[in-house]
């Protein structure tokens, strides 16, 4: 048995929206046993709740973007993937603009500061894990997603650009903690040089600049890499922000190839109305929960 757990205090972040460019703050806080994680929208004339579940997922246009009752969070993948590969369960994300700040463009900045100050146990709940017993893909044109048994959460990642500098990667890795921490935390969020006048005349990425994006050029990348294949990181940590909104920890083997958050969510939607219809018709093979 696992016991759920939540932040042993709170922790405040400021910086700057990637996409809007403005300036922005959230507040993570301890929460009760049971809550999940929730964001709150404190910037507006009254409070805004929004559970960070796939159910409240409006786009995934250039990140995940959560919306409840008319009232949106922008960019919440790096934040969550922190709490979730760090195995906190329950927290409050006290929000003062529409989205999370994108800090150096990786979840590291949330990372080492929640993990340096603790952690508390709760032992009055169970934590709830989903395996999917036999496999489960989703694909979009010749990106695709699989889920396998398997005892832990795994996933191996691969990534494919017909590019001169980012070509084709590949990871595999056990996700839990220590690793998450030591081998995908700091790997940043990442675009092409080519891509930057489409994103700004979409009104995208006003808040990004060298400091907050690997950007990646016919002659190199902008900055030193953390890892040595840093983009495909990246994508795996975006990967487990989105995978945490099913609500619960996945014991599973996940293989993505060219994933995006779009098929992301996909994912996490497909193995979600899985364990629906295995909890309403129990002749259902798919999934199990536990």
């Amino acid at each position: 048995m696992e016991y759920q757990r939540t932040l042993l205090r709170e922790h405040t972040f400021s910086g700057t929206g990637i996409h809007s460019g403005e300036s922005v703050s959230i507040c993570v806080k301890p929460a009760p046993v049971n809550t999940g994680i929730v964001f709150i929208r404190k910037d507006l004339s009254s409070l805004h709740y929004i559970k960070a579940l796939v159910d409240n997922v409006s786009s995934t246009i250039r990140g995940t973007t959560l919306s409840f009752e008319g009232v949106e969070v922008r960019t919440v993948e790096h934040i969550l993937s922190c709490l979730y590969g760090l195995r906190v369960d329950n927290a409050f994300i006290e929000i003062y603009g529409s989205e999370v700040p994108i800090m150096d463009g990786s979840s590291h900045p949330f990372t080492d500061v929640i993990n340096a100050s603790g952690f508390r146990e709760q032992p009055e709940g169970e934590r709830s894990f989903i395996i999917p017993p036999e496999p489960l893909w989703v694909s979009d044109r010749d990106s695709h997603i699989i889920a396998l048994p398997w005892d832990e959460f795994k996933i191996t990642c691969i990534v494919d650009y017909n590019h001169p500098i980012l070509k084709t990667q590949m990871e595999e890795i056990l996700i839990e903690p220590r690793t998450y921490i030591n081998c995908i935390s700091q790997s940043r969020t990442y675009g092409f040089v080519e891509e930057i006048q489409y994103l700004l005349d979409n009104n995208l990425a006003l808040g990004g600049t060298l400091d907050n994006a690997l950007v990646i050029k016919k002659d190199g990348y902008s900055s030193p890499l953390r890892y040595p294949n840093e983009p495909v990181r990246h994508k795996i940590l975006d990967l487990i922000g989105d995978v945490s909104l099913l609500g619960s920890y996945l014991k599973s083997h996940i293989i993505a190839v060219k994933s995006s958050h779009k098929l992301n969510v996909e994912l996490v939607k497909a193995i979600k109305s899985m364990v629906l219809n295995r909890n309403n018709h129990s002749q259902n093979r798919y999934v199990d929960c536990i």
